[in-house]
């Protein structure tokens, strides 16, 4: 039988190495850095078409922050500054209602937001 080599995180938790399994966290974190240079390589080939540009770009900066928030996690899965954590809420829900009013305002699309939500 293979030797595991055990990680202690924090408090009680225990993980693997990579080699034997790769965790939810790495693997998501991945795919959204994949994801990210996707969008950012398709902002080369439309450099010309600049409404697609700003969503592109958008899009780009949100899988940027949402990785830069998968990184940042410590153990306990709380920001170490309260007031940056309160702030990145806040951010998160004004971002959520300007969203929300954009489908909506857009009768084009023939959407209507019936839920959103925010860790708050």
């Amino acid at each position: 039988m293979a030797l595991l080599r055990l990680n202690c995180v924090c408090l009680c938790v225990l993980s693997v190495q990579p080699t034997v399994r790769k965790g939810v966290l790495p693997s998501m974190l991945e795919e959204i850095l994949n994801t990210r240079l996707r969008v950012k390589h398709s902002m080369k080939t439309y450099k010309q078409d600049k409404t697609l540009m700003r969503l592109l770009d958008a899009r780009q900066l949100g899988l940027k922050l949402i990785a830069n928030g998968y990184a940042a996690a410590n153990c306990s899965g709380r920001m170490p500054s309260v007031e940056v954590g309160d702030s990145i809420v806040h951010k998160a829900r004004e971002t959520l209602e300007r969203a929300i009013k954009l489908v909506n305002d857009t009768k084009k699309w023939g959407a209507h937001v019936v839920y959103g939500d925010t860790d708050r």
